[in-house]
């Protein structure tokens, strides 16, 4: 979707099992491999920052979401990366916050025109 010298911005692949990713689910990157935000230079994290903030106003503007969230875990992959996800407009508020997976019935990247 994006990249420059310090960032990469993509799309988060499509989970295990499934043929399709969610819209809307972006990771931010850096080129340079760290473990966390901590170990990162200022203008690294300058760069992640305006990247999450353009993905965010991108998202907003293509899909319309009820909310995009932002979030730093770093426990599945020994490399810095930043979520950045929408939920999607018409998720029930049972579904947590964070695991629009969890919704049964969540889009998949080419169902939006169906």
């Amino acid at each position: 979707m994006f990249a420059d010298d310090l960032v990469v911005v993509s799309h988060r692949p499509p989970l295990p099992g499934e043929q399709a990713a969610v819209p809307g689910y972006l990771f931010i990157e850096t080129r340079r491999h760290v473990r966390s935000l901590s170990q990162l230079e200022e203008h690294e994290a300058a760069a992640v920052a305006s990247a999450a903030w353009r993905a965010a106003r991108a998202l907003e503007c293509e899909l319309a979401p009820a909310f995009v969230f932002s979030a730093i875990a770093g426990r599945s992959a020994p490399h810095f990366h930043q979520h950045v996800f929408v939920r999607p407009a018409g998720t029930p508020d049972a579904v947590p916050w964070n695991d629009t997976d969890a919704w049964g019935e969540r889009p998949l990247l080419g169902e939006q025109n169906q």
